[in-house]
């Protein structure tokens, strides 16, 4: 008996599971939900929009069940959706029969789901209240919830939003829409199914098979498999229910299309009738002779410019019928859009409102430090609402003054236009004159502008030839630097040089001397010696033929700098 209760339980224990799963916001909702389901429904909305904003949100006409801890962050935008009434005084006023994500023809916008249409918008269609029947939204409600397999129930339908949407909102959200007479429907429902009796697999009573089964000694484990079991056939019978209310609600659509069709095929014959009728008067008209000449028109010429005017004519019509669809479907979106700002214009003038008393409620005297009293804060704001209504008015009258100048100054221009006796025929004249003298600026404007460009260049041509003259001051600079040193370094060379000279003149003296004294041939040490001062003596010299043909070199140098150097200066 156990291993063939095991494959019932576990779609019941899965839906237990996702149950477990759900936030304390999801489980408020279906709580409210379902508390609510059997009472009278609300006026229908006339419209819903998207409202988002950091922290705590307030929406009217429509229900939030956000975490609190989202509420108290200032770092990340949160989401609501908002709505508002109709008007059921007015005549026949247009209602929200559905609410979606996808965009439809005929429906409108209530905003962007995160601030760029591209990831996702909210659509809503509209009917007239006689149209409507019982397929208008009365409840909207957006809920944070986190992940698992979700519905709210109570008579709602539960959509999820895009999943860029969750994305950005880092958070999984459901909108559920509830139209009139689906959360007394649901409450039927439920009842009928809470009283009904459960039958066996037997067919029998599953109540009096359970309390049999209960008396037995059971395990708990078969308890819990007997329980899930009972569960899964009640939602069997929720759906099976479900079931048969979507079948109602088939067929009274269909049967509503079928009034339709029938109405639209009698429309059909009576046109087709009225058709008959003018085409017999137009051919007795065609046939009839004409007053003025008794020559009747051949029959096939007669049906040829008949079928031409007629086809000219649905034409006009064809067209005027398309001029009127985008006129009214421009009025319709203009109308939609005017009544969006004025949604939120309203919406942030309440805010602001609301703002302000916040900031009276708040406000302390500087001295008692008393706040201030209610009777205070009625006056400030009555005080207030006159000036907006003295403001409104001032405004108004500024818009006719406005239009009344525009008039005045076009008739002033009107009369201008021929003042002063001039004849159509000068008038021409001056046009012409004026004309030419306008080509005649153009050039002017255009030399002027060919000579702007020409100076531009030349300015910025001198602008480089002074950065290219201070690059070269700065590199004579450099080398007269250079050549300072190389001049030092050439006197310390000379004084050197002069050195050894002496030096070497008072060795040959000294050799001359001792060689006098005693020669030196036979003297291996200073054969040796004389060898390596001449070898000295050689490299000293190559050293200063060397050090002279620098100097002549950077003379050479210097000498042409010095000629560039004059010049440049000349030039300038």
């Amino acid at each position: 008996m156990a291993a063939a209760d095991e494959p019932a339980a576990t779609a019941p224990a899965a839906a237990e599971d996702a149950a477990a799963a759900w936030s304390l916001e999801e489980r408020a909702a279906r709580r409210d939900a379902a508390a609510a389901a059997a009472d009278a429904d609300a006026s229908p909305l006339a419209e819903v929009s998207v409202v988002t904003a950091v922290g705590t949100l307030r929406v009217d006409n429509a229900a939030l069940y956000m975490p609190v801890e989202r509420g108290e962050q200032v770092t990340s935008a949160n989401l609501a959706i908002a709505a508002a009434r109709a008007d059921l005084e007015a005549a026949d006023p247009a209602v929200v029969v559905d609410v979606g994500f996808e965009e439809r023809v005929g429906y409108v916008s209530g905003g962007a789901l995160a601030g760029d249409p591209a990831l996702g918008q909210l659509w809503y269609g509209t009917r007239p209240l006689s149209e409507a029947n019982e397929a208008a939204v009365v409840d909207v409600m957006l809920v944070y919830g986190s992940g698992a397999a979700f519905a709210i129930e109570g008579g709602y339908t539960t959509v999820r939003l895009p999943s860029a949407v969750e994305d950005l909102y880092k958070a999984t959200l459901y909108l559920g829409v509830k139209r009139g007479g689906e959360g007394r429907r649901w409450a039927e429902g439920r009842a009928t199914r809470g009283a009904a009796p459960i039958k066996g697999e037997d067919g029998g009573d599953a109540g009096e098979e359970d309390e049999a089964l209960l008396e037995q000694t059971l395990t708990p484990e078969q308890v819990a498999r007997l329980e899930a079991r009972r569960a899964e056939k009640l939602r069997e019978a929720e759906r099976q229910q479900q079931r048969e209310d979507d079948a109602r609600e088939d067929a009274r659509r269909s049967k509503q299309l079928q009034e339709r069709l029938a109405e639209l095929r009698r429309e059909k014959a009576l046109l087709a009738e009225e058709n008959a009728r003018l085409s017999a008067e137009v051919a007795a008209v065609m046939d009839a002779p004409d007053a003025d000449d008794k020559e009747r028109l051949d029959p096939r010429e007669a049906e040829r410019r008949y079928a031409d005017a007629l086809s000219a004519i649905l034409d006009a019509k064809r067209k005027a019928a398309q001029q009127k669809e985008r006129s009214d479907r421009v009025a319709f979106e203009l109308q939609a859009r005017l009544d969006e700002k004025e949604f939120k214009a309203k919406k942030i003038a309440d805010s602001f409102k609301a703002f302000k008393r916040e900031i009276f409620l708040a406000a302390e005297h500087s001295r008692t430090g008393k706040k201030l009293s209610k009777k205070v804060i009625d006056e400030f704001e009555a005080q207030e609402a006159l000036r907006d209504q003295e403001l409104e008015k001032v405004r108004l009258k500024n818009i006719n003054l406005r239009n009344a100048l525009k008039k005045c100054e076009a008739k002033l221009r009107a009369k201008e236009q021929l003042a002063e006796g001039l004849h159509l025929i000068d008038f021409e004249q001056l046009k012409i004159e004026n004309q030419a003298l306008a080509e005649k600026i153009e050039d002017r404007k255009d030399e002027i502008e060919k000579l702007r460009k020409k100076h531009a260049a030349n300015v910025r041509v001198a602008t480089h030839a002074r950065e290219t003259l201070a690059f070269e001051e700065k590199l004579c600079e450099k080398r007269r630097g250079e050549l300072k040193a190389l001049d030092a370094k050439l006197a310390v060379e000379r004084d050197r040089v002069a050195k050894l000279k002496k030096r070497r003149e008072k060795k040959r003296m000294r050799e001359a001397s001792r060689s006098e004294s005693k020669g030196f041939a036979a003297n291996d040490m200073l054969v040796l010696d004389y060898e390596k001062r001449k070898v000295e003596i050689t490299q000293t010299e190559a050293r200063i033929q060397e050090l002279k043909e620098r100097y002549a070199l950077l003379e050479a140098d210097v000498a042409k700098n010095n000629v560039l150097i004059a010049a440049r200066t000349v030039g300038e």
